[in-house]
């Protein structure tokens, strides 16, 4: 994820995207797991393929990838 951010330009410009590794998030299952915020957005199966749907759909297009959302708010931009 970083290494795509970067590709994209969207890690160095001010209040731009930020990427966190963390320990478990507590989910059994689908992972791994990406969580957009602070949209609040979970998004299963977040592999290379899937990570750049939800960069290019959700986090410059702002409309969530609907179909790997796995929680979050129901009035969340694109919902």
């Amino acid at each position: 994820m970083r290494k795509k951010l970067k590709e994209r330009g969207l890690a160095k410009i001010k209040g731009g995207v930020m990427c966190t590794a963390v320990d478990c998030l507590q989910v059994s299952g689908g992972g791994p797991i990406a969580v957009v915020w602070p949209d609040g957005i979970w998004y299963r199966e977040a592999t290379a393929e899937n990570l750049d749907r939800i960069l290019d759909q959700h986090i410059l297009g702002g409309k969530v990838v609907k179909e790997l959302r796995i929680a979050g708010p129901k009035l969340a931009r694109g919902v």
